[in-house]
């Protein structure tokens, strides 16, 4: 992907943040993002977690990290990523701890994974392997949903 395109996603993700555009009282990430919209994932994620062996979370987008606080995630790591500077510093205020840290990333972009890498965010090899890990698990649950026929 171009920068130009990383730097409108940017801004416009930004300017939904900033001005509520998304129009839920309770999560500045949307009405997807709220208790309510998130309660079976928030059954189901911990023991899927277990049964991978997940080690190490990377959740992008992850917003305003609504409903992850919610969860004690059986992980030694969580790392959040959003292309919202203002979110990832209100994390980082009020979430941050030994074991889950937030950086601002474009994860579509091969220049924003290249800035973390050179952070100490992520090291060359596990961030392909989280990226794959969250896809397959989006993938499971959304098997896990299919309805029965």
């Amino acid at each position: 992907r171009r920068a130009a395109d990383s730097e409108y996603l940017t801004a416009c993700f930004s300017e939904i943040h900033r001005h509520n555009r998304w129009g839920s009282a309770e999560s500045a990430s949307g009405p997807g993002s709220e208790l309510a919209a998130t309660a079976e994932v928030r059954r189901g994620l911990p023991p899927l977690l277990r049964e991978f062996g997940v080690r190490t979370v990377l959740d992008a987008p992850c917003g305003d990290f609504h409903w992850m606080k919610e969860l004690d995630l059986p992980v030694e790591r969580y790392i959040g990523a959003d292309v919202v500077a203002e979110i990832i510093e209100r994390n980082r205020g009020r979430y941050a701890a030994a074991n889950r840290e937030f950086l601002v990333a474009d994860l579509d972009s091969e220049r924003s994974l290249r800035a973390a890498e050179s952070s100490g965010s992520l090291d060359g090899k596990p961030h392909g392997r989280l990226v794959r890990y969250r896809r397959a698990l989006r993938a499971r649950r959304e098997c896990l949903e299919w309805p029965a026929r």
